[in-house]
């Protein structure tokens, strides 16, 4: 068997696990939607495709099964599974589609991991303790992340676009009321950053672009809404060039946006750790982004060498 059909287990409300899917190489439609009482799949090999709606409303389900091969996430394909722990999106992975973990990851702080017992195909639980806060990746490989892919996650904390990641878009509503969402780390290939994209992100206190200083320099937009209420987030630094709604930052009462090239950057030691402090200072139309990267570079020298 190499795949998982249409409908295939379509409202099995009595359905609790799935103790071997083989080596598969898709899960097609609907395939376990609606299995409400579904908790765990033994996928070692994991499939390639997981399509449209396939474990929608599993709401008991714990484990994605999203072992490394896995390259296409259809739309819904995890919505409203929000007992889920965690989202670790493997390297290879191409496309997450729309709605695909809405609001997913709703974790208590205590659940009952299953196990299947070695010896006859039965389940144990075993109580466990788990972190409320999940830091999530998006791989380098992925290219396109569809519109409200992650919304409603109410326990990501952190998000952290690998460099290299080929995604040019963070669509609408991507990442929408996601409010315990801290930090987030852009790749350098994003240009455009969608409506409602960060929307109701009321931790968000940091967005950053690995390797350069600010967002990204390929940044060309941010369109309506896309900060509305982070109302949290403080300086966002542009490179002058971006086109932006009036609204893009609605009722974000701390935002202060400014161009990279009039800013002062400096680091302090904060905890132990050289923290990149950012303040807004006018100077000379000349002092270049070059300089600044300079200037970075020379205060971590100086702290390594202590």
């Amino acid at each position: 068997m190499n795949r998982i059909g249409d409908n295939a287990f379509l409202d099995c409300t009595d359905l609790k696990a799935v103790s071997s899917l083989g080596k598969i190489k898709k899960i097609e439609k609907k395939a376990f939607s609606g299995c409400e009482q579904l908790m765990f799949l033994n996928s070692p090999y994991g499939p390639e495709t997981i399509e449209e709606s396939a474990f929608e409303d599993c709401s008991n389900l714990m484990l994605a099964p999203l072992s490394s091969g896995v390259k296409y996430i259809g739309n819904s394909a995890f919505k409203n599974c929000n007992s889920l722990i965690s989202i670790n999106l493997p390297e290879g992975l191409e496309k997450i589609g729309d709605n695909a973990f809405e609001n997913c990851c709703s974790i208590p702080q205590y659940f009952e991991m299953p196990k299947f017992s070695e010896n006859e195909n039965q389940i144990e639980l075993r109580k466990m303790q788990i972190p409320n806060r999940i830091i999530t990746s998006i791989p380098k490989s992925v290219k396109n992340i569809g519109k409200y892919a992650f919304a409603g996650c109410k326990n990501i904390a952190y998000v952290h676009m690998m460099d290299g990641c080929r995604v040019e878009e963070i669509d609408e509503g991507t990442f929408l009321g996601c409010d315990k969402l801290e930090a987030f780390d852009i790749s350098s290939g994003v240009q455009t950053i969608g409506e409602q994209a960060f929307k109701d992100c009321k931790a968000l206190r940091t967005i950053n672009c690995l390797n350069e200083v600010g967002l990204p320099e390929k940044m060309k937009e941010i369109k309506s809404k896309a900060f509305e209420n982070c109302e949290n987030l403080g300086v966002v630094l542009t490179n002058g060039k971006i086109k932006r709604e009036a609204d893009s930052f609605n009722n974000a009462s701390k935002i202060q946006e400014a161009d990279i090239k009039d800013l002062n950057p400096s680091f302090e030691i904060i905890e132990g750790k050289a923290v990149k402090v950012v303040r807004p200072q006018k100077v000379e139309k000349t002092f270049s982004l070059s300089k600044i990267k300079d200037s970075i570079n020379k205060v971590k020298n100086r702290d390594q060498t202590r």
